[in-house]
């Protein structure tokens, strides 16, 4: 009878956790060192992606595009500019297109080799945030 209740109990909590638990259909990586700005990578799984970085002085540069994984890179097409977005927390957008970016994987993030508006060394650190 306790074993039979064990695996009743077993089961249902089970059941509980696969019905709270939803499919993470994106991956968002935030660049480690930016205190004065953001720079954010928003990956979805079916191989496009959005850019967004915002300066210090309040402007906003959007890119989207598709990505493709070989080995340790990550290749990045930006396409035309997305102009159904013109604004973005009600600042002007100005938009990334047509060009290509490598990153490569580092551990549990991405390194680019974009010039760090930070230190002003090439390599911008990119690392994984906690999924929604």
């Amino acid at each position: 009878m306790q074993l039979e209740m064990k695996r009743s109990l077993l089961i249902i909590s089970l059941s509980l956790i696969s019905f709270t638990t939803k499919a993470q259909d994106s991956n968002t990586y935030i660049q480690n060192d930016a205190a004065m700005f953001s720079n954010r990578y928003i990956f979805n799984s079916d191989g496009t992606f959005k850019h967004f970085f915002i300066t210090d002085d309040g402007q906003v540069w959007y890119g989207r595009g598709n990505y493709f994984n070989k080995g340790k890179y990550r290749t990045l097409y930006f396409k035309d500019a997305d102009t159904t977005m013109n604004e973005y927390n009600g600042w002007r957008i100005h938009y990334e297109t047509n060009f290509q970016r490598v990153l490569v994987k580092k551990g549990y993030g991405f390194k680019s080799f974009e010039k760090n508006s930070n230190t002003g060394k090439p390599g911008v650190r990119l690392k994984k945030t906690a999924p929604n």
